[in-house]
């Protein structure tokens, strides 16, 4: 599997939001999720799989992890399909920041930049808006 860079993200075609203001004591940065089509990149597509385990792949490392929330993106529109919130729990620390391969049964393969958040080892999330 070849590393996804940002940059590879972007010449894909498929440019989403990132945002790095702080929503409140111990986050960090939102993130962004990528992948190589769009079909997949819906909240509708998420959203049943709640409760689900994912597995991380990249970087040398494979972090389990379970799908916890799909939720409203900040500053997008309540609900929208196209634009949301995705957190994820491992068990301890998961990987660090970066683009890595979500795999999942019903989902297939998807490049998602994550990002730890709040104080908490093992928080991660990544915001969708994959409108264009």
């Amino acid at each position: 599997m070849a590393k996804a860079s940002r940059r590879s993200i972007l010449r894909a075609g498929v440019v989403l939001a990132a945002s790095s203001v702080p929503l409140g004591l111990g986050r960090q940065a939102l993130s962004f999720v990528a992948g190589p089509g769009t079909g997949s990149l819906r909240r509708s597509a998420f959203t049943p799989h709640v409760g689900t385990r994912v597995t991380f792949v990249g970087r040398g490392t494979r972090s389990a992890a379970k799908l916890t929330h799909v939720g409203d993106a900040p500053y997008g529109k309540t609900g929208h399909d196209l634009s949301f919130r995705l957190v994820f729990k491992t068990r301890g620390a998961g990987p660090g920041e970066g683009t890595y391969r979500l795999a999942h049964p019903a989902l297939g393969g998807i490049d998602l930049y994550v990002s730890p958040i709040g104080a908490k080892a093992g928080v991660y999330e990544a915001i969708v808006d994959a409108r264009t």
